[in-house]
Order: C-alpha cells, then structure tokens, then sequence
C-alpha cells in the first residue's frame, strides 16, 4: 500500500522537473511513512514517485519505483495483488526469475509477459503505472471496483498522475482553480464522481479503466478493460441453495486471499452482519491470533460495543474495544476535512475509526465494506422498486414537457420533494428514481446556493450521468437498484472515503465482500437466489453456519456521530475566509433547515468541506513547464 505520481514530458519539451516530483512524493508521504523513492528515465523525460507503506516483502527487494534487470521496464504500484504467490508460479514455470517476494515484482514481470492483458489476471486492489523505455509509452490502470485511485493531467506538454489530487497540485501541474462540474456533482449527489474531481484541469480515472501514453505522438488512449457482469435474470442462477454455496466458497478464496501479508492482519468488527462474517471467514481461513476493533461512542445512540464484543466472543478473537470521547471538540473534525484531498460528505466517521486503529500498532484490517450493495441492505431496495413499478417511465412521455415542467415548479421547495420532481420531469426511470433518493440536493436546490457566476459553470447532467452508466438489461428491479449502489454510491462516495481516511493514518483497508471472484460470482445469481425481498437474506444463510442466529437479528444501528452538535460547533467557530463561491444568504438558509430537522447533516457539511478544500488550493508559487 503506498503512494504513487508521475510525470511523463511531452514533445519538445525540458527534463522533467525533479522538485515537482519530490513535493509530489512529499505530498504523499502520509499514505507511505515506511520509505520512498524517486527515479527518471535515461533521457531524464519521465520520472516517478513512490511512498511504502511495507506490507509484503519488508526488504529493500520490495522498494520502488521498480525497474526490470534490463531496465526496459519501470513500475509504481499502489494496492495488493491478493493472487500474487499463484501468479508467480506461473511466471516461475515460464522461465521468470524473480530477485524478491513482493506483488509489485510479480505485477512488473506480468506486464511484461502481457502488456494490458495482464488486467484479466488480477485479483486485487490496485492502481499503478508502467513506462516502456524502447516503445516510449506510459500505461496506466485502476482496479474493477476502484478500490485504489489514480488522478491525473493531461496538456500540450506533459501528462502526470498521482494517488491524490493535492499531489498534482502541490506539484505544480494545474493552476489549482476550482471545477464547478465537480462541486456542482459534490453538492448534488455528496461526492464527485469520475472523470470530475474539485481542481480544474485534474480527472479521476474510472474503476475498471486502463490508459496508455503514446510520447511521440502525445496521444493518451483511454478504455473500459472491466465491466460488472451482470447475468439477465432469464440466465442467472435462481436457486438460493446452489447460490449460497458457491457464494459462500467465493467469499472463501478472497478472504484467504486477504490474508496475504507479512505483518499481521485485523479486522473492524461493528457487530453487523457483513463484518461479523468477514471476521468468521477470517478465523475459519487460518487467522488463529486475529485482532478485532470495535470503536464507540459512549452514552451515544447506536453504540453497538455490546454486539461487537457477544461476536468476538463466540468466534474467539482478540477484542479491542477503542472508546471515543468527542463531546463537541471540532479540532479532530477540521484535520479529517483537511485529510480529505477531494470533498465528500463521507468520511470523517472512517478517520476516528482509522486513527483509533492505527494508534493500536496496526497497519492492516479488514472491513465488510460491500455487503450492503450487493445483497439489499439498504432502504433504497425496497422504496425504489415499488416506484419503478408504477411505471412512470412509460406514463411521463405521454405528458406534454411544458405541463411536466410547470408542475414541477409547482412542487414546494421541501428538499425531499424537489429531488423527487427533479426525477419526475427527467422521465422518472429506475436510475432518475434512485438518484433522487440518493441525492443531497436537486438542480433547483443547487442553483439557489451558488452565485451567479458559479451557476453559469455548473454543467454536469447528474441523471443523465447515472443513466449513460448502462445498466444491463433484463435485471429484476433490485438487482438495477445494486448496479447503481456498485457502481455510484460505493465506488464514488464509500470506498474513495475508505483509501482518503485510512491512508491519511497510514492504515491498509481490505474490502473482502467486493473481491472480484464474489462479485462476479454474485453478479451471476437472479433476484430469488438472493433472498427476494429479505434483505442481506444469502448473507445470514452463510453467516448462520458460523454463529447462532439471534446473535445478528437484530438491524444494525452504525456507528453514527452527533452531528447537531459537531456542525453547529464548528460552523460557529469558524473564521476562515469564504470561496465566494456561495451566497451567504442561502448558506444560512440551509443551516436553519439543518437546525431545524428539515434536511440532513450532508448539505451543510458539503459546502463546509467545499470551502475547506477550495482555500487549501492556493497555487503553487512554481508551476512546472507542463501546465498548460
């Protein structure tokens, strides 16, 4: 697990800049504290950066940037290749001789044996970076789901990426000007998704993705290697005792997988049903002195220490119980924001949770992240399909637009409400429906709160968006409902708060639950092979076989922040420079509806992480040859 960056010089132009790539790698240093490194090419034109977060293979044979004993290859790599003792054989048996035992070794070596084709090969959680030296070419990808990010710049005369936004611009590459397409994402749906990020000039590569860099020609070719493989129910296995198993052998061979590493390997354990069965899979596949935390909130609503510490118990791990006394301190919240590197809504609760953890020693844990997007745990489930099965997507076309526009601004401008007219006058499909549950705020909402000269900018079509994501056909309801909550939700707004959180503690988070081989393997089953109506149904079969049911019936609560009190104490006590990018009347506006009860704690803290990481954009006094 590390940090990495880049910078690739285009035609006719300088070396590369060696202080851009070391306030780069000391832009990242937090998600690698253990060691770092810094190489160029023979003609000093493309140079990486790396940060090690020593995970496998502790040695200096594990170090990086990584080059080939022919030197025609170089590599950074972030993540773990969970299949990588398997490949190695392979690669062994082939006539590969390897100097160390680390996966990046394995994933430089498989590259060169492939070239793109090595993507078919991996299980893990990823995102790296190759230069071929005789072709001149840059290539570039990103794990299935997006686990692991990569972000990068492209102009006239360089390309560059990085783990993190704040590397590029710390380096010099962009202006640092806000992006009102990302912010206008962030304000509508609580985080920004790919290809936008806050910085203008700035893009984040999409889950599943590839890019390749052709120098000569400057050309940067871009392709979708991955996509969820959704069986149409006509085709996908319905029987839930044959689903349960072989969902249950997958969930098997990727936790084994996950506990790969040469330091030890704990788990978060809340108690729930997704992270009581990542830690019974976990002692079940060989983790005999397994470290399990649970962190609370004492006297608070939803502490579920109780639950946490009956499943260590019966499972016999070791139980650490993390207790958090916040009160109404906000100095915690201010530097979790600051660990954000791009805005969201989510995050701040997987920070305490990852500082509390990492303060115990560890450096890896497992999380049962996943559960509840692919197996119904959400309300979404249930509200969406019975909307959907109104069929308004067939009734709206017959409806004049200029009458579906005029009653939709009828509708009274109550959050809830405005969101689901947004939905309604934009055809009112499963995804329209969704996103309106799913989403902070509706395009009304949003042109309301910015001025007028960040309304102008604001381009980004959030439903159309969603849709043009191509859900397969022939998919009942519910399973449409987990293509969105795959492929939106988790991977914009959970798992990139999971890499921003953790590794700004300098924690590796394992995902078992969304291992490529069990989401393919879920992706397979029809809506009755996984539970019908009964929410995370398949999960409690498989759970049931390791622990007494009426030791997870109970619904779980989460571990949830008073937030009331956390805003109104930060927002009182703030006195930093505004963005202009609001206008203050409706910012209060907003903090009344939040005091009020008639909207959540996600719109006020939205714009809260806006202003923090629009004035933390202050341009570089050194902006390197590659902007544009």
């Amino acid at each position: 697990m590390c940090g990495i960056a880049g910078i690739v010089q285009l035609a006719d132009c300088k070396d590369v800049d060696l202080s851009a790539l070391q306030r780069m790698r000391d832009a990242l240093k937090h998600r690698g504290p253990d060691a770092d490194g810094i190489w160029t090419s023979p003609n000093r034109r493309t140079g990486f950066a790396h940060t090690r977060l020593s995970i496998v293979d502790l040695t200096p044979t594990g170090a990086q940037p990584m080059s080939t004993p022919d030197g025609l290859f170089t590599i950074v790599f972030n993540g773990e290749i969970y299949n990588h003792e398997e490949l190695r054989r392979r690669l062994v048996d082939a006539g590969v001789a390897f100097r160390g035992r680390s996966d990046t070794e394995v994933l430089l070596r498989l590259y060169v044996e492939l070239g793109s084709r090595c993507l078919d090969e991996l299980d893990g959680m990823f995102a790296f970076a190759v230069w071929n030296e005789k072709e001149q070419t840059l290539f570039c990808a990103r794990d299935h789901l997006g686990e692991k990010p990569l972000y990068f710049a492209h102009t006239r005369e360089c390309f560059a990426f990085a783990s993190e936004v704040r590397a590029l611009v710390k380096a010099g590459v962009v202006q640092g000007s806000p992006d009102l397409r990302g912010i206008g994402c962030l304000l509508s749906q609580g985080s920004i998704p790919p290809p936008y990020t806050h910085v203008e000039g700035i893009n984040f590569l999409e889950p599943g993705s590839r890019l390749e860099l052709h120098v000569e020609t400057s050309i940067l070719e871009k392709r979708r290697y991955w996509f969820i493989p959704m069986a149409p129910e006509t085709e996908a296995i319905q029987d839930a005792r044959l689903g349960t198993e072989i969902v249950h052998e997958a969930l098997r061979q990727s936790v084994r997988s996950r506990l790969r590493a040469d330091v030890p390997v704990g788990a978060f354990l809340s108690g729930g049903i997704d992270s009581s069965l990542v830690v019974a899979l976990m002692r079940e596949q060989g983790a005999n002195d397994l470290r399990t935390f649970t962190v609370s909130l004492p006297g608070q609503k939803g502490d579920e220490t109780h639950a946490a510490r009956t499943t260590a118990r019966l499972l016999g791990t070791d139980h650490h119980e993390i207790p958090l006394h916040l009160g109404t301190e906000t100095d915690w919240l201010d530097q979790a924001i600051g660990d954000m590197d791009v805005p969201s809504v989510d995050g701040p609760n997987t920070w305490l949770v990852s500082r509390a953890v990492r303060a115990t020693g560890a450096k890896v844990a497992c999380s049962g992240l996943g559960g509840d997007e692919r197996f119904y745990g959400y309300p979404t489930f249930t509200l969406i399909p019975r909307l959907a099965r109104l069929h308004l997507e067939k009734l709206l076309p017959h409806i004049p637009s200029i009458i579906r526009l005029r009653l939709g601004r009828l509708v009274p401008p109550v959050p809830r409400w405005s969101r689901l007219a947004e939905a309604l006058l934009a055809g009112g499909s499963l995804a329209a429906l969704w996103y309106a549950k799913r989403s902070l705020m509706s395009d009304r909402e949003v042109s309301e709160l910015l001025v007028e000269s960040a309304r102008s900018m604001r381009m980004c079509e959030h439903i159309r968006r969603v849709e043009s994501l191509a859900c397969p056909d022939g998919l009942a309801l519910e399973r449409q409902v987990s293509f969105y909550e795959l492929s939106v939700y988790m991977h914009d707004q959970l798992l990139r708060a999971t890499d921003q959180m953790s590794m700004a503690h300098a924690l590796e988070v394992r995902v078992p639950l969304i291992g490529k081989r069990v989401v393919e393997t879920v992706a397979g089953l029809g809506h009755r092979a996984l539970g019908g109506d009964q929410p995370k149904a398949l999960l409690r079969r498989i759970l049931a076989k390791y622990l007494p049911e009426d030791s997870f019936r109970e619904a779980k609560q989460g571990f949830t922040l008073n937030w009331e009190d956390l805003l109104v104490a930060q927002h009182n006590s703030a006195r930093a420079p505004k963005s202009g990018l609001f206008r203050e009347a409706r910012v209060d506006r907003l903090w009344k509806q939040f005091r009020s009860h008639r909207t959540s704690f996600a719109p006020p803290f939205a714009v809260g992480a806006i202003e923090s990481c629009v004035r933390d954009l202050a341009p570089t006094s050194s902006v390197v040859s590659c902007h544009s």
